[in-house]
């Protein structure tokens, strides 16, 4: 098999598509892939435009339009020219519309061209998020999909109507739900107004002190909780209590265990898992 094709999608405004395909090129590069990076959003190209000036052998920018049918065919060509590199596709907000009428010229070439395709589909809060991805996976029903919940707009609990959704069993039963963590505004200032790299822009943000200051575990309650008063009676540990109405797979809850050691961290995240239903 030639190097996989990642789909970066959301096909709206804002979510946090581009953010994604940084975070994704990055780690690519960090691991020392060769990426053909293909930018679709002709409007507000912000990743081809930060990581152009970088291109190489090892980092090709092209840019393609989506919303046509010769736009698909030029995408393909791409990836067919340069079949070692991982393609990177970051997609515009409009990229439902094309992809339901285009999307087939990708889907029914990915076993000529011996690629994997695997998707990252990034979400808010919204109900358009999971109608958009239902039009996507009915396109390209066979990729992998992995759901990530932007935390931009809130915690993991309260993405509910992802979280309690259909489109999420039918997600993790091949792929997985993922968290993309709240970016920095310092960071995502300087990514976008100087069109930066993500290397580039930790190059002149140092980190700081990065030693840990307390260690952290969580356990979550799905479908049935502990009571409070065995759970807070561990050292160290915390209890959520969210309210819900109790149903199967539904998350009711979590704990949380902080401890200025790990191995304090770990005997109290043991002491708290002995306590979750067996039916889990």
């Amino acid at each position: 098999m030639n190097a996989p094709i990642y789909y970066v999608g959301g096909s709206k405004g804002g979510v946090g598509k581009s953010k994604l395909a940084f975070a994704l090129i990055d780690y690519l590069a960090e691991r020392k892939h060769t990426i053909l990076l293909l930018e679709t959003d002709n409007a507000n190209p912000d990743v081809f435009k930060a990581h152009q000036p970088h291109a190489s052998e090892s980092l090709v920018c092209k840019t393609v339009n989506l919303d046509a049918a010769e736009g698909w065919i030029e995408l393909v060509n791409q990836c067919d020219a340069f079949p070692g590199h991982a393609a990177v596709i970051n997609s515009a907000a409009r990229s439902n519309m094309g992809m339901e009428k285009y999307g087939a010229t990708l889907k029914e070439t990915l076993q000529e061209l011996q690629r994997d395709m695997t998707a990252f589909w990034i979400i808010n809060r919204q109900r358009d998020s999971v109608e958009l991805l239902h039009s996507f996976t009915s396109v390209f029903p066979d990729a992998l999909v992995h759901v990530c919940r932007n935390l931009y707009f809130g915690e993991a609990d309260k993405f509910e109507l992802y979280n309690e959704s259909k489109i999420r069993k039918g997600v993790e039963h091949k792929g997985r739900t993922l968290d993309f963590p709240e970016l920095a505004d310092r960071v995502a200032d300087k990514l976008y107004s100087k069109r930066l790299p993500i290397w580039e822009a930790l190059a002149g943000l140092p980190l700081g002190d990065t030693s840990p200051v307390e260690f952290c575990a969580m356990v979550n309650f799905i479908g049935e909780m502990p009571s409070a008063s065995s759970v807070l009676s561990i050292k160290g540990a915390h209890f959520h209590d969210y309210g819900k109405e109790a149903k199967p797979g539904r998350k009711l809850g979590h704990a949380t265990v902080r401890c200025s050691d790990k191995e304090s961290m770990f005997e109290g995240f043991d002491k708290v898992l002995a306590l979750v239903p067996t039916s889990y």
